[in-house]
């Protein structure tokens, strides 16, 4: 079975290197970056579910202190958001990879995974996800909740499939640094209150 290291090619590589980053960057950040693409993708097989974007934590990196520059750099520059315990990995590669790539049966295999809809009971009664949810991003329990209810809604309109609960969840915890500050600057009474979920 092929990697994902097989359709995100170097000229994939080059064209986020100069279409998508929005700051200058040194040779040295480009070479970490590449360098943590390679490291994560390489153990992945080729599919859909697996292209989406990643997350690495301080720990993952020999001598953290020592590429916080370059880090920076890459987080001015939009490729990657550094987060409090965590580093999130855009998802620039999605629009240059060659889809027709991906390993048919697990390409088939994907879309024919279930809707976010068997998984909702499971996620919104999921104490624990909630309290990840609050230590990691630093929000209470309403607004985890309108989150998810902003999450699900997105994956019913767009027909999202998932292989398990656990991709699932995977992909909603990734989700929420790019949507998070739209429940942090909600007003407060100003509307959707939602029933059963803590302030």
């Amino acid at each position: 079975m092929k990697s994902m290291l097989d359709v995100i090619t170097l000229n994939t590589i080059h064209k986020i290197l100069t279409e998508r980053q929005e700051a200058k960057l040194s040779p040295a950040a480009q070479i970490l970056y590449i360098r943590c693409l390679i490291s994560h993708f390489k153990k992945l097989d080729c599919s859909q579910e697996n292209s989406v974007q990643f997350e690495m934590f301080e720990e993952e990196f020999p001598n953290y202190e020592k590429w916080k520059r370059q880090l920076q750099e890459l987080h001015k520059a939009k490729l990657i958001y550094i987060g409090s315990i965590s580093i999130s990995f855009y998802n620039h590669w999605g629009s240059f990879i060659d889809r027709e790539g991906y390993d048919k049966k697990t390409f088939e295999d994907v879309y024919s995974g279930f809707s976010i809809d068997k998984f909702i009971e499971e996620m919104t009664s999921n104490q624990s996800l909630f309290e990840v949810c609050g230590m990691k991003f630093k929000t209470n329990n309403l607004q985890t909740r309108k989150l998810m209810d902003l999450f699900i809604k997105e994956q019913q309109a767009t027909n999202q499939k998932y292989a398990d609960e656990s991709s699932c969840k995977k992909h909603f915890i990734n989700w929420i640094p790019f949507n998070v500050e739209k429940v942090k600057t909600t007003s407060p009474g100003s509307g959707n209150k939602i029933l059963g979920a803590d302030e």
